[in-house]
Formats: structure tokens, C-alpha cells, sequence
């Protein structure tokens, strides 16, 4: 029988930003999880199914999923002036919306094994990952990874 598997309700991530906008550019926020249906149910509602899309749809897009992303902040680690910054909708509005729009630096890729097999030897430096994100979809996409919430 399946054996059921639930998240918990919510867990610490960090995040490195390419940005001048917090000293040091490393970020810890408390995530809840969040299903891709409602990813997908704030990401596209309003979205023309038929045409070509606008630039302004295209921003709409990320526009709600930074909203979806802001909401799924549930604590962080922000100080200012030696003091923590309370996680509000207040303060998310004040602090947290622009640096969602910061590139998070990218984590190194494994090397490939079949590279290591050939070789012979040991694995081979990881490479530097390609993928540019914003901080709201490394939240989204952290959020949406089940396994990052399962306490088995």
C-alpha cells in the first residue's frame, strides 16, 4: 500500500543574491510548500490563451508569480541597524519585493559521470550552472520540490 508522505508546514532555505541591496548577499527564508497547480493557477490567470503574447503579459507573468513567491515567505533573516526586520506584508512590500528581482547566484552543476568513467579517475570539477534566476523563482521552484519539506 502507499505509504502517505505529507510536507511540513514550512523550512529554511538561503539564497545567495547577486545584489547590493543586502551586506552580506545571502538570504535565509522560512518557505511553506507550494503545489505546481497553484503556481501555475497564480502564473497564468489573465493570460490570453490565443495570440501572440505582449510584453505586458509576459511581465503579468512574473509580476504573479513574485506575488505567489512573496507569500510564500513565511520568516527571514533581516536585520537592519543590528535589529530583525519583523516578516510583515508591511515590511515583505518595503524589503522583500526588490530583492526578489535580484539573480541568485548560480549553484555548481555536478560533472557529468560519464565524463568520470572515461577519465578514469576522480569526479571532475562541477561546472558553473547556467540557469539565471530571480530570487522569486528560485523561492517558487524550492517550494515546489517536495522533497525539500519531507521530514522522512
Amino acid at each position: 500500500m502507499p505509504e502517505l508522505r505529507f510536507p511540513s508546514t514550512a523550512v529554511w532555505a538561503e539564497f545567495e543574491l547577486e545584489t547590493d541591496l543586502i551586506s552580506p548577499a545571502r538570504i535565509r527564508l522560512l518557505v511553506k510548500p507550494c503545489f505546481k497547480r497553484d503556481v501555475a493557477r497564480s502564473t497564468y490567470t489573465g493570460l490570453k490563451l490565443r495570440g501572440e503574447k505582449s510584453a505586458d503579459d509576459l511581465f503579468g507573468t512574473f509580476e504573479r508569480t513574485a506575488a505567489q513567491a512573496s507569500k510564500l515567505v513565511q520568516d527571514w533573516d533581516l536585520t537592519q541597524d543590528g535589529e530583525p526586520v519583523p516578516c510583515s506584508d508591511e515590511n515583505k512590500k518595503l524589503f522583500l519585493e526588490p530583492l526578489l528581482w535580484e539573480n541568485v547566484v548560480p549553484e555548481p552543476e555536478p560533472a557529468e559521470s560519464k565524463e568520470t568513467i572515461e577519465l578514469g579517475g576522480d569526479e571532475p570539477p562541477a561546472k558553473p550552472r547556467k540557469k539565471n534566476l530571480w530570487l522569486f523563482g528560485a523561492i517558487t521552484d524550492f517550494a515546489c520540490k517536495t522533497e525539500n519539506f519531507l521530514k522522512n
